[in-house]
Parts: structure tokens; sequence; C-alpha cells
């Protein structure tokens, strides 16, 4: 049985369950609104990876959403060495 498709772009659309956290940025001069979910002990699994290794954010997202994405991952622990973004 082949499983619904999935993709890892954000959603604009409202959440039918309640998000994890909600990043706000601005897309040409518009306000955009993602309602983002972690998956499932993501929180625990960076903090335990990123004591034996570097761990690093490589996504084809915007900076100014991958970036706020990071930052709330984070949440004021250096977690992520570098971060890597899609150039505009």
């Amino acid at each position: 049985m082949m499983s619904p498709p999935s993709h890892s772009s954000p959603s604009p659309l409202t959440p039918t369950t309640p998000p994890d956290f909600i990043v706000r940025v601005k897309i040409e001069n518009h306000p955009v609104r993602f309602f983002v979910h972690k998956r499932p002990h993501v929180d625990f699994f960076l903090s335990m990876v990123s004591q034996w290794y570097d761990v690093v954010i490589f996504t084809a997202s915007m900076e100014m959403y991958g970036m706020a994405v990071a930052k709330k991952l984070e949440n004021n622990r250096k977690i992520f060495k570098q971060k890597f973004f899609r150039q505009v």
C-alpha cells in the first residue's frame, strides 16, 4: 500500500491541528504566516545529536523562512553550526 504523497514545502493554509509555532515573514512586502508542525521528538533528537555532531540546516526554503524556523527549533540553544538556504 502506498502512502499519500508528501512534500517538505511549507503550507500557508490554516492547519487542521494546532501548529507547534507560527512563523511570520514578509514576502515581497506582504506579511505571510506559516503554520509549522514539528516532527515527534525533534527537540530531544536535536539536543542529543548536537552533542555528538555538527548539525547544519540545508534547505531549499528562502532564508527569511528557514532562519525563522531554525531560530524556533534552537530555542535559545546553539544547535546548528551552519545554515544553508536557497539563493534568490
